[in-house]
C-alpha cells in the first residue's frame, strides 16, 4: 500500500499506544532519510498524550542505539525544522452535559464547542470557528488534563538537545463519538447530530 505524504501541506498525526518508545523518533528519521528524495522530512506534527508517554506517564526517553552521533544530529536537525505541531486531544466525555451524571456539572445542555472528529483523511481548516459558541466555552470539561503532554514535549526535545525556533503550537480539542458512531461524510455526520440532540433534550 502507498503511502502519500506531501511535507508542506500534510500533518502527520501517529499514536504509540501499543509501540515502543522510539518508534515515533524512528518514523520522523525514515521519512526524512530513508523515503524522502527531497530530504524535506516532516515539518507539521500532531501528537497526543500516547505519542509521548509511556505507561508510566514520563516522557518517552529516546533510545540511542540507532542515532549515535550523526544520527542524533540529524534527529535534532528533524525537530529544529518543525514548523507546526499540534497537541491533540480527543475525548468521548464533555459534549452532552447530563446533569449529575456528567463529572463537575450540574445541568443538561450540549456542548457545541467540542469539534466532533470526523474519520477522513483530509479536511479544510478555516482561520475561525464561524459558530457562535461564545457561551459554550465557559464551561468546557475536558476530563483529562493536556498539560502534561505539552510538558513531555519539551522533555523529548531536551533530551535530543533541539531548540526549535519558529514551530507555532496550536492545541487540537476534539469529540470522538463513542462506539461505532464514525462521522466520516455528510450523512453519517447528521445521522451522529441527532443522536447527539436526543441525549439532551429526550
Amino acid at each position: 500500500m502507498a503511502f502519500y505524504f506531501n511535507p508542506e501541506y500534510d500533518v502527520l498525526k501517529f499514536s504509540l499506544r501499543n509501540a515502543s518508545t522510539d518508534a515515533g523518533i524512528h518514523l520522523l528519521y525514515d521519512l526524512k532519510y530513508t523515503y524522502d528524495p527531497h530530504r524535506v522530512g516532516v515539518l507539521n506534527l500532531a501528537v497526543d498524550i500516547d505519542s509521548l508517554t509511556v505507561p508510566s506517564g514520563r516522557a518517552r526517553e529516546p533510545t540511542w542505539v540507532k542515532f549515535q552521533n550523526e544520527g542524533r544530529e540529524h534527529i535534532k536537525e528533524i525537530l529544529n525544522n518543525l514548523q507546526e505541531v499540534f497537541f491533540v486531544q480527543s475525548v468521548s466525555v464533555g459534549r452532552q452535559m447530563l446533569g449529575y451524571m456528567s463529572e463537575n456539572n450540574t445541568d443538561i445542555l450540549l456542548n457545541r464547542s467540542f469539534p466532533i472528529m470526523p474519520t477522513t483523511s483530509a479536511f479544510d481548516r478555516l482561520p475561525q470557528d464561524p459558530r457562535h459558541i461564545a457561551e459554550d466555552l465557559r464551561q468546557v470539561h475536558l476530563g483529562v488534563d493536556p498539560r502534561p503532554m505539552i510538558l513531555n514535549w519539551y522533555d523529548i526535545l531536551n533530551e535530543w538537545g533541539a531548540t526549535p525556533s519558529k514551530i507555532y503550537y496550536k492545541v487540537l480539542l476534539t469529540f470522538s463519538p463513542p462506539g461505532q458512531n464514525f462521522v466520516s461524510d455528510h450523512k453519517s455526520a447528521e445521522a451522529w447530530l441527532q443522536i447527539d440532540w436526543s441525549s439532551v433534550n429526550g
